[in-house]
C-alpha cells in the first residue's frame, strides 16, 4: 500500500506497536483480510488503513493499490 517503503520497515513499525487492527498490537506475521482496518502511528501522523482486497501476485504497481486499500489521515502533528 506504500505506507512504508520496504517489508523491513513495515516490521520494525510492527514491532514498535505502532500498527494496530481493532485495539490490538498486530504482528508482524499475521495474514491481512480483506475488510480489515488497521491504524497506524507514524512519526508525524495517523492513519487508517482499509484493506479492501488482496492481490493475487506478490508485486502491486502504484496505479493499482487505490484497488486493495484506502487509506485516511487521522491526525497530522
Amino acid at each position: 500500500m506504500g505506507v512504508a517503503k520496504t517489508r523491513m520497515g513495515t516490521k520494525h513499525l510492527c514491532d514498535l506497536g505502532k500498527v494496530l487492527l481493532s485495539g490490538k498490537t498486530l504482528k508482524p506475521s499475521h495474514i491481512l483480510e480483506g475488510g480489515e482496518v488497521l491504524e497506524i502511528h507514524l512519526p508525524f501522523k495517523e492513519i487508517r488503513l482499509t484493506v479492501l482486497q488482496l492481490p493475487s501476485g506478490n508485486s502491486l504497481s502504484k496505479a493499482d493499490r487505490a484497488l486493495y486499500g484506502t487509506i485516511e489521515t487521522l491526525r497530522e502533528f
